[in-house]
């Protein structure tokens, strides 16, 4: 039994969430969140100089959130924003040897990482996926000094680093915990932010492609509409603060299948600790990676 901490760093918006693991379950032991002077979006941000300055910065003001809502984190997560995480799909040849696989990668990451040293970036390459004609597979990758950042700041809040991801990955944990039965059917997690929005398709229990998508119209719907048709999408969860009851609307309209805003607490029970009720109630699409990254052991 043990407590774990999620930390979402979506911009200057930072939301946490803490889950108790228990053999009877999960339980929500708090939550909360702020606007950090600190804009994550920006990878100079763990890159630059001043970085120091920064961590004490960032250390600060999450030590002042937990002592407003009475936590002691002992094991955080991060979520970080797929301007500075790399999170694709990308093609793969099953049959190549693994040399020539490996020089795929190394191309796949100059293309998004253009000015780094491919040595100076930690990758993950989930197993091929061959529902389709072209087998693929999903490529994550972070620059070292990103990890050293946050590294630091869980150790000077007297903490262990436990999992550093994507935000879309944060939030399919959440979705995958509350909503187990959707295995079967094509679920689409649809993260809504004001420049850009995120995409997860789940399938069978598991990811079978990720992307982030520029908004390239004046009609958010419209967008999401094609990318769901493309994507063959059966079910949209959307998730993210710029989302709107009546934006949900607006979405409903313009597309076939279904649409929710996912309950990220649906089968979590919330503890009497947890005196942020009416937040949580009016903002649970907001939470969802927070919790769904503080759901995770792995």
């Amino acid at each position: 039994m043990s407590n774990h901490t999620g930390i979402i760093l979506d911009g200057t918006h930072i939301t946490l969430a803490e889950i108790f693991h228990s053999p009877k379950g999960r339980s929500l032991v708090g939550i909360g969140s702020f606007q950090s002077a600190i804009n994550f979006n920006d990878a100079e941000t763990f890159l630059g100089k001043g970085t120091s300055q920064r961590e004490k910065t960032f250390v600060t003001e999450i030590a002042a959130l937990c002592k407003k809502i009475k936590l002691k984190p002992t094991k955080i997560s991060f979520g970080i924003s797929t301007n500075v995480m790399m999170s694709q799909t990308i093609p793969v040849d099953i049959t190549l040897p693994e040399i020539q696989t490996e020089r795929q990668t190394q191309w796949e990451l100059q293309q998004y990482f253009v000015d780094a040293e491919i040595e100076n970036i930690a990758t993950g390459l989930l197993p091929p996926i061959t529902e389709g004609q072209q087998p693929t597979s999903i490529m994550v990758a972070v620059q070292n000094p990103v990890i050293t950042f946050l590294t630091n700041v869980a150790k000077k809040l007297k903490s262990t680093l436990h999992i550093i991801d994507a935000i879309p990955f944060c939030a399919e944990a959440s979705l995958m915990y509350n909503y187990p039965q959707i295995t079967k059917r094509r679920a689409m997690l649809i993260g809504i932010k004001e420049h850009n929005f995120d995409v997860n398709v789940v399938y069978d229990g598991k990811s079978v492609h990720t992307a982030s998508f520029e908004w390239t119209t004046k009609n958010p719907a419209e967008h999401i509409a094609n990318v769901t048709e493309q994507l063959q999408g059966e079910i949209i969860y959307l998730y993210g603060k710029n989302i709107s009851p009546q934006f949900v609307d607006i979405i409903k309209q313009n597309v076939v299948c279904t649409v929710e805003v996912f309950d990220t607490v649906r089968k979590i029970a919330i503890t009497p600790s947890v005196k942020e009720i009416e937040e949580l109630k009016q903002h649970k699409y907001e939470y969802s990676s927070a919790i769904g990254l503080a759901l995770r052991t792995e």
